[in-house]
């Protein structure tokens, strides 16, 4: 019976120990990952907003077919805006850097191709343009 109560007491302190090494090991476990688990960056910066750079076409040409590749490249901007003339005439969803191209029809003489970036992380927004002449050629 004595053997019985003993055994029975030592299953008990060694159900304990390991017990009390399980808390601490989960414990150390959950400290080091608490540790580990920030994020260190920055998700947005104010002062920077779009930047947009048009390659093509170049800015006082004269064309003579009336659609042209409007292109350029882009940097921390989620959408542009296509306007000719002061009219809309599309919208491009971008991701931060990246160049963009699209046709755009002309009227006869001069026309404004404008670009409105827009960056939505600080809400920023910028704009270029250029001026393109359209002349048809003559027939002959």
């Amino acid at each position: 019976m004595i053997a019985r109560s003993i055994s029975a007491v030592l299953a008990i302190i060694s159900f304990g120990v390991v017990a009390v090494g399980v808390v601490f090991y989960l414990s150390t476990v959950l400290l080091v990952a608490q540790s580990d688990s920030s994020v260190r960056t920055t998700l947005c910066n104010v002062s920077d907003g779009p930047v947009i750079a048009i390659t093509s076409p170049a800015s006082d040409s004269v064309v003579s077919n009336p659609l042209v590749v409007l292109a350029g490249t882009l940097e921390r901007t989620s959408q542009i805006d296509i306007y000719v003339n002061n009219v809309y005439s599309d919208s491009i969803a971008v991701s931060g850097s990246s160049s963009f191209s699209t046709e755009v029809i002309l009227m006869e003489g001069d026309n404004t191709l404008r670009i409105d970036a827009y960056f939505s992380c600080n809400q920023t927004d910028s704009t270029e343009s250029v001026v393109v002449t359209f002349v048809p050629e003559a027939d002959p």
